[in-house]
C-alpha cells in the first residue's frame, strides 16, 4: 500500500507550509471557506508579546514571510486593525473577512490575509512545523497495514508500506521573484495551484532533501530538529521499509529527468542527515512515480548508475503510473477500449523491462498507481446523488480491467501492481467537499461498500500468491462446436459491441457460409445457440441483411454501427450478435477489437508439496455483452466471479456442471480445478 496525502491538499500533505524565519512571526488566509464558516488566524509569541506590526495586507499581496509585498487592491487601514488586536498581547486571533476589517478591499474575488508581526523577545526564531493533520492520517494508515508506532510490525507486513509524503513546501522551489501560491484554508478543499508556479529550479536541493528528511525523522526517528535546532519530539517510531520521492515529477514538479535525479540522491542523503541512526540505514527508496508514457529519457537517465551521486542508493523500485481513459462517461459499450488500451501499456512495459534489466536489474518495477478515468471526471455535476455513470456496470468493468492487466503486466516481468485509490468522490457540497476523480474509487463513496473493483482485487489476492507459475494460455474465438474443419455443418457464434466488426470465416477449404441463423444488432439477449431478438432494441431485418453480406462467401465482415443499423434504441447500449453455419464444419467469428474473452492459466505452488500443482485459470470477459467459454476438464472445478450483477455482496462461487459455462458482461473470476 502506498500512502500519498497529495499536493491539491496542501495543509494535510505539507507539514512547513511556510519558510523558517528569523524573528519575523507570519500568518496567512486564503478566505476559501464558504461564507460564515471562516477559518481564523491565531499568532502567538509564547511567553513573549506582540511587540510590532510589520506588514498587513488585507486584499492582495505576494513573497514569504520577512519578504512581503503588497499588491494593487488592499484595504487602507487594515494594519490598524490588527495593531489594535495583536500589540502587547502574546497572541491574536485574527478573521480574514470583511466584517473584522470594517471594509471590504474590492479585489474580484475573496480577498485574501496576509501579516507579519514581531515578538518583543528578540531570540524567538518561528517556524511552521505542524503535523497535527498528517499525524491522523499516517496513524490510520500504518494500523490498517500492521505498523506500530511503537515500531512494532505484524508478521508478514514488513514490506507493506511505500511511504510518499509527494508534496515538498513550494518556498523551497524558486518559483519566481516575490511569488506566493495561495493555498486553501480548509484542509478539505483541492487545489491544483500548489507547485504549479514556475520552472523546477531549486531553491537548493539540500533544502528540499532536509525538509523530507525532518518529516521522516518525525515519523520514525521519534522527532525531528528544525532548522534552528529545536527538537520537536513526537510519538513515532514506525519501521518504514520504502520512501517513494516525489509523485509525478514531470508533470507536477517540473522535472528533468536530470533534475529528479539528484533531487531523489538529495532526499535520500537528507534523510540519512535528519535521521542518522537504524531507522534511515534500514529504508530503501522509490523513485520515479511517473504520469507520462514512453518517456524513454527519464528511464535511461534515473537507472543509470553514473548519473547518481556516488553516495546515493540504488533505487530499490522505479514507479509509474497507468490510467485508461474510455471515451465515453455514460455508455458502457464502449468502456471495452479500456483493454485496448491495456495492450498498448503492456507493449511499453516490455520496452521498461528491457532497460531496466539493462542498467539497474536489482531495481523492482511497480505500477503503483492504475485505474481508470472518466471523460469530465471533476466536473462539480456529479454529486452523490448523481454520479454520471451507472454504478454496477462501471465497478465491473473496471475490475475486469484490473484482472485482466494484472495478468498481462505479471507475464511481461512487473513485479507490482498498485490500485489507484481506495476513497475518492464526486462533489459533496453539502459537507464541502469538491470532487476528486470518482472514478478511480473502489470504495462506493455513500456507503463505504465494497464495489466490484474491490471484490476483482481481493479475488486475484485470495487466489494467487508470490512462486505461482504462469501456464502458456491459448484462447479460441467462437463456439467450440463450431471450431471442426470438415463433416457436417456447426453452427457458431460471435459479437461485437459497438462501435467494431465481426468478421465470419469458414474452417473447411472450400466450404462456403450457408446460412445465417441469427442476426440482431440492439441489446440481444441469451448467448451462444439461444440468442433471441430483444423487442425494446432491435434493428429491422438484421438476419436477411448479414445473410445478404455473407451467405455464399467463405468469409465476410460485418459492422456493428448506426451507418449500417441505424439506431434500434437511443442513448443506450448496443451490440451485433449473429449464430451461422457453413455448408460443412465449422467456423469462427472474431471481433475487430481481439477475442473477446481473455485467458490466463497459473499452477498454485500453496498445496502440498506431494500433490501436482492445483490449476487456476483466470477468464474475463472484455465486452459489455454475454459471452460463454469453455474448459477441457473444468466440470467439477470451482468458478468464483464477480460482475455487475454481484454488485457490492462479492464474488459468487459455484461448482461447474460441465466444461462450458456462460459469462455475464465484465465477469471476471478464477476456474480453480
Amino acid at each position: 500500500m502506498r500512502f500519498v496525502p497529495w499536493l491539491p491538499f496542501p495543509r494535510l500533505g505539507v507539514a512547513a507550509l511556510e519558510p523558517p524565519s528569523d524573528g519575523a512571526l507570519c500568518g496567512f488566509r486564503s478566505s476559501s471557506a464558504p461564507d460564515g464558516d471562516y477559518f481564523p488566524l491565531t499568532l502567538t509569541c509564547g511567553a513573549s508579546t506582540i511587540s510590532a506590526v510589520d506588514f498587513v495586507a488585507y486584499g492582495e499581496s505576494s513573497g514569504y514571510c520577512g519578504n512581503l509585498s503588497a499588491g494593487a487592491c488592499v484595504l487602507p487601514g487594515a494594519a490598524a486593525v490588527v495593531r489594535d488586536a495583536c500589540l502587547g498581547r502574546p497572541a491574536c486571533t485574527l478573521l480574514s473577512t470583511d466584517a473584522f476589517f470594517k471594509g471590504n478591499p474590492g479585489c474580484a474575488g475573496r480577498a485574501s490575509l496576509a501579516v507579519q508581526v514581531r515578538c518583543a523577545d528578540p531570540a524567538l526564531r518561528h517556524t511552521s512545523w505542524d503535523f497535527s493533520r498528517m499525524d491522523g492520517l499516517v496513524e490510520d494508515f500504518m494500523a490498517a497495514q500492521g505498523l506500530g508506532a511503537d515500531g512494532s510490525v505484524r508478521p508478514g507486513a514488513e514490506e507493506a508500506v511505500i511511504f510518499n509524503p509527494s508534496t515538498p513546501p513550494q518556498w523551497a522551489y524558486a518559483i519566481g521573484a516575490n511569488t506566493r501560491l495561495p493555498y486553501p484554508d480548509d484542509p478539505r478543499q483541492v487545489t491544483w495551484g500548489y507547485e504549479e508556479g514556475g520552472p523546477a529550479q531549486l531553491v537548493g536541493a539540500g533544502l528540499v532533501g532536509d525538509y523530507f528528511g525532518r518529516v521522516f525523522a518525525h515519523f520514525a526517528a521519534g522527532g525531528h530538529s528544525d532548522e534552528y535546532g529545536a527538537f520537536h519530539p513526537s510519538n513515532y517510531t514506525y519501521k518504514i521499509p520504502f520512501w517513494e520521492v516525489l509523485n509525478e515529477p514531470e508533470a507536477e514538479h517540473h522535472h528533468t529527468p536530470l533534475s529528479y535525479t539528484e533531487m531523489f540522491d538529495s532526499v535520500a542523503a537528507g534523510i540519512s542527515r535528519q535521521a542518522p541512526g537504524a531507522a534511515s540505514q534500514r529504508l530503501r527508496f522509490a523513485g520515479l512515480a511517473l504520469e507520462g508514457h514512453n518517456e524513454w529519457d527519464w528511464w535511461r537517465t534515473f537507472l543509470n548508475a553514473s548519473n547518481h551521486a556516488k553516495t546515493a542508493p540504488t533505487p530499490a523500485i522505479a514507479s509509474f503510473h497507468f490510467y485508461a481513459a474510455p471515451p465515453s462517461r455514460g455508455e458502457p459499450a464502449l468502456w471495452g477500449s479500456m483493454f485496448d488500451q491495456a495492450d498498448d501499456f503492456v507493449q511499453e512495459c516490455e520496452g521498461i523491462v528491457r532497460v531496466r534489466d539493462e542498467l539497474s536489474p536489482t531495481t523492482a518495477l511497480d505500477v503503483d498507481e492504475m485505474g481508470v478515468i472518466l471523460p469530465d471526471d471533476n466536473n462539480p455535476k456529479w454529486t452523490t446523488f448523481d454520479v454520471g455513470f451507472p454504478p454496477a456496470p462501471f465497478w465491473a468493468a473496471t475490475a475486469a480491467f484490473s484482472a485482466y492487466t494484472y495478468a498481462r503486466l505479471a507475464a511481461v516481468g512487473v513485479e507490482t501492481v498498485g490500485m489507484s485509490a481506495l476513497c475518492c468522490h464526486p462533489a459533496m457540497p453539502e459537507i464541502n467537499l469538491a470532487p476528486f476523480f470518482p472514478s478511480v474509487a473502489i470504495l462506493n463513496w455513500t456507503s463505504g461498500a465494497r464495489t466490484q473493483r474491490y471484490w476483482g482485487l481481493k479475488l486475484l489476492l485470495d487466489t494467487l500468491a508470490q512462486g505461482d507459475g504462469m501456464a502458456v494460455t491459448n484462447v479460441t474465438q467462437g463456439a467450440p462446436s463450431g471450431a471442426g474443419a470438415g463433416g457436417a455443418p456447426q453452427p457458431f457464434c460471435g459479437a461485437v459491441s459497438y462501435p467494431g466488426t465481426l468478421s465470419l470465416a469458414c474452417a473447411t477449404p472450400g466450404a462456403t457460409i450457408q446460412s445465417i441463423l441469427f442476426a440482431s444488432y440492439g441489446r440481444p439477449l441469451g448467448s451462444c445457440g439461444a440468442w433471441r431478438a430483444n423487442s425494446s432494441c432491435a434493428a429491422a431485418n438484421a438476419s436477411a441483411a448479414v445473410a445478404a453480406a455473407c451467405v455464399g462467401k467463405s468469409q465476410c465482415s460485418v459492422a456493428a454501427d448506426t451507418a449500417t443499423w441505424g439506431d434500434p434504441c437511443l442513448n443506450e447500449w448496443k451490440f451485433l450478435a449473429l449464430e451461422a453455419a457453413c455448408s460443412s464444419g465449422g467456423g469462427s467469428a472474431a471481433a475487430s477489437t481481439g477475442p473477446a474473452v481473455f485467458a490466463q492459466g497459473f499452477l498454485r505452488s500453496g498445496n502440498d508439496d506431494a500433490s501436482p500443482p492445483q490449476r487456476a485459470v483466470l477468464v474475463v470477459n472484455k465486452q459489455w455483452i454475454p459471452a460463454s467459454v469453455t474448459v477441457e476438464g473444468a466440470a467439477g472445478g470451482a468458478w468464483r466471479w464477480t460482475d455487475e450483477n454481484t454488485a457490492e455482496d462479492g464474488p459468487i462461487t459455484t461448482t461447474l456442471a460441465e466444461d462450458t459455462w456462460a459469462l455475464a458482461p465484465w465477469a471476471a473470476g478464477f476456474l480453480v480445478y
